[in-house]
């Protein structure tokens, strides 16, 4: 036993120092290796690197990262022999299905979710979207799939942060209509103890065992943009690298098998299997989770207090700083970068998620109209690259012109004070925007402190929320003398050239592609992201 344990140990080691080397390696050299020990070794070292990419991003954006390791049966103590004769059976959804006297007593008397499985579970597929697997857009009585995520019963209307939920099938919810599964749950009762603070999202998929799954939902949550102070909860299944995970998250990692520990007063809390739970062995997960977060929630909620009651008041049309003190630094900043002389000024503002050849054609067009150019970068850090590596892009994208300056757009250029909705975009497309309080702080305040005359930006054909926006530059800005310009934007093989793509052809490792896109400069920066 003794030695076993050694051996275990000596394993995890060694996984541990080739979680290292590039994903695209460990890869490469698992899919193509027939010892399946050996391959599990490699997709063991290939989940780690991708886990500690996952927190890096997310640490970055100020995202809280908990992981709940599913009920495993063979941690759970006290079985009956029911529960292990039904455990043992091994009973796939087509079983389970056909199996009616046991459907009834699996589902306790829930009809709602009993209904749904004689639709057979309708609509739960999967669909491969080139860069994961997530759940396929679906509606239904019981059933319903919205832009890969599945609809969670009690969202509050207004809100200010989210918990972002992901995982196998536990998460999406086996056999359960909307309103029973996991994410459900835990919405109404954090709207019950915290109303109006959090709404809940449901990124569970399934489908994929073992490392396949795990992997899976890695690079969902790199390819999901998150706000500040967010949270993201991953539920997965046990794997060999569990420990391994836990030395790296260590206090955020739980385990939820003990719960279904004998004895208990819930009754049967499973379907076929212990990640494929009913009502009830949903519920029992939702309170722990909720009660491991209940910390967490409570200090968010005080903070949120001090920022309503501090940080900002509503003046008119315009939204500032009570004391006004943070918008006059950032002016008296940006003040020092003043040209001197009568000469025709611009301005472009960008989030550059990566910068490409898209924006660096943007600029060049830009500067051909003016004598000089302010080139400002997002400041708010909750992209996928952070505010310093995504300036820096820029900075030395422009390095050969001489009449650009590159300046942060600090708190009152498209931030999360000025523009909230320009962060949700990928998730709010059809959400109507109010640009107005940001024009007008950059109209009144920002332009005049530089003599900026005219502002530039791309034409946005697919984003709905940049659209509206340049819209909105095109009615608002003349208010204050200041000419708007939207520019054509750069195709490449007939397709518009956009960071979202580069970010996705990241995920896949498509270098080449990767390549023709973006500027060396840029490249370069992102090689760090992919090793």
């Amino acid at each position: 036993m003794k030695k076993n344990k050694i051996i275990i140990k000596f394993i995890e080691a060694l996984i541990y120092v080739c979680s290292y080397m590039s994903c695209r390696l460990s890869i490469f050299i698992g899919n193509r290796c027939n010892n399946s020990k050996v391959k599990k070794f490699f997709m063991s070292a290939h989940a780690l690197n991708r886990f500690r990419y996952c927190l890096k991003k997310l640490s970055n954006n100020d995202v809280t990262f908990l992981l709940f390791e599913a009920p495993d049966e063979n941690k759970i103590l006290g079985l009956s022999s029911e529960e292990t004769e039904i455990l043992n059976a091994g009973l796939t959804s087509g079983k389970l299905l056909n199996n009616d006297e046991y459907l009834k007593k699996a589902y306790i008397n829930n009809k709602r979710c009993y209904d749904f499985a004689k639709t057979r579970y309708k609509g739960t597929k999967l669909i491969n979207n080139g860069v994961y697997i997530q759940s396929a857009d679906y509606k239904g009585e019981y059933y319903n799939v919205k832009d890969g995520i599945r609809k969670t019963f009690y969202q509050p209307v207004k809100y200010k942060h989210c918990i972002h939920m992901y995982g196998s099938c536990i998460v999406r919810g086996f056999g359960v209509s909307d309103e029973y599964t996991i994410p459900s749950y835990i919405q109404n009762k954090l709207n019950n103890k915290h109303p109006e603070l959090i709404k809940v999202l449901n990124y569970g998929t399934g489908g994929e065992a073992g490392y396949e799954g795990l992997i899976n939902d890695l690079k969902y949550i790199q390819n999901t943009e998150f706000k500040k102070n967010d949270i993201v909860i991953l539920v997965t299944y046990h794997t060999f690298t569990s420990n391994l995970f836990k030395k790296v998250i260590k206090n955020n990692y739980f385990e939820s098998s003990s719960l279904f520990n004998a004895p208990h007063n819930f009754g049967w809390w499973f379907l076929n299997s212990t990640i494929h739970l009913n009502a009830v062995g949903n519920e029992v997960i939702s309170d722990y989770i909720v009660e491991s977060l209940d910390s967490l929630i409570i200090q968010m909620s005080k903070l949120n207090d001090i920022e309503d009651k501090n940080k900002v008041v509503k003046t008119g049309k315009s939204t500032y700083y009570s004391s006004n003190k943070e918008l006059k630094e950032y002016i008296n900043y940006i003040k020092r970068y003043k040209i001197k002389g009568n000469k025709n000024i611009g301005c472009i503002i960008m989030n550059c998620n990566p910068f490409t050849y898209g924006h660096k054609y943007l600029i060049e067009q830009a500067i051909k109209k003016v004598d000089y150019l302010y080139i400002f970068v997002v400041e708010e850090n909750r992209s996928f690259f952070t505010f310093d590596d995504r300036i820096n892009m820029v900075k030395e994208g422009v390095k050969e012109f001489s009449n650009i300056t590159v300046l942060p757009s600090g708190q009152f250029i498209i931030s999360s004070l000025t523009f909230p909705e320009y962060f949700d975009k990928e998730d709010n497309q059809d959400v109507r925007i109010d640009a107005t309080n940001d024009l007008r702080i950059f109209g009144e305040k920002i332009a005049p402190a530089l003599k900026i005359k005219i502002r530039f930006a791309g034409e946005e054909p697919i984003d709905k929320i940049t659209r509206q926006y340049n819209d909105a530059m095109s009615t608002e800005l003349n208010k204050y003398g200041i000419k708007f310009i939207c520019i054509p934007r750069l195709k490449h093989n007939q397709d518009f050239i956009s960071a979202s793509v580069v970010r996705k052809k990241m995920s896949n490792y498509d270098v080449a592609d990767i390549k023709e896109l973006v500027p060396n400069t840029t490249y370069n920066i992102i090689k760090k992201y992919m090793n």
